[in-house]
């Protein structure tokens, strides 16, 4: 599955982030992330994204195997911001998917698993695991390093939409900065 878009947007009704994928194959994906995971997501991805760092051992970055954690979380900033420049936030979400494999409902998501595959690339699985359920609902993607940047850049303003950032601080992750007044007023979308 080859990921074209997704888009990250907090529905105030539901007090939750709708994130949604589309894929090269017209196929769409919608999950729900509550306040409580997005809050747990984001500190895991940082954390993910330090350990990535240092694990790919490119030749600019091979010395950071043995680097202290604030250190390798400082590389992943810099590569993020670095990311962040060629992404893609001003092209609208496709709407047109004409496939949902999971239904129509979105996932809610209750797990999130992280595991590398190759050098920059990473596994996703989100799973919704809910009691009476038979089957739990999954989807896995692959992503590379722009992709889990712009991601962790999406969950990070919807957080501060939501205006759940003072309980993100708490947890002794970086707090995202506000976002300036009517700048969140336009959907961000990630091509």
């Amino acid at each position: 599955m080859l990921i074209h878009q997704l888009s990250l947007a907090y529905v105030v009704d539901e007090d939750r982030v709708l994130l949604r994928i589309n894929t090269q194959q017209s196929d769409e994906f919608r999950l729900w992330l509550t306040r409580r995971m997005s809050l747990r997501l984001l500190p895991l991805i940082d954390k993910v994204m330090a350990d990535q760092v240092a694990r790919d051992g490119t030749p600019d970055t091979s010395h950071l195997a043995a680097a202290d954690e604030a250190t390798r979380r400082m590389m992943a900033e810099f590569q993020g911001s670095d990311a962040l420049k060629g992404a893609d936030f001003d092209t609208p979400y496709d709407t047109g998917a004409r496939n949902l494999p999971l239904g129509p409902d979105p996932v809610l998501v209750t797990e999130v698993t992280f595991k590398p595959t190759q050098p920059g690339l990473m596994q996703v699985l989100f799973s919704e695991i809910l009691k009476g359920r038979a089957e739990p609902r999954k989807l896995q993607v692959v992503v590379d390093r722009k992709l889990m940047h712009s991601f962790r850049h999406l969950l990070r303003n919807c957080v501060v939409k939501a205006q759940w950032s003072q309980a993100l601080s708490a947890t002794g992750a970086a707090a995202p900065q506000p976002v300036a007044e009517g700048a969140g007023e336009k959907p961000r979308y990630l091509n």
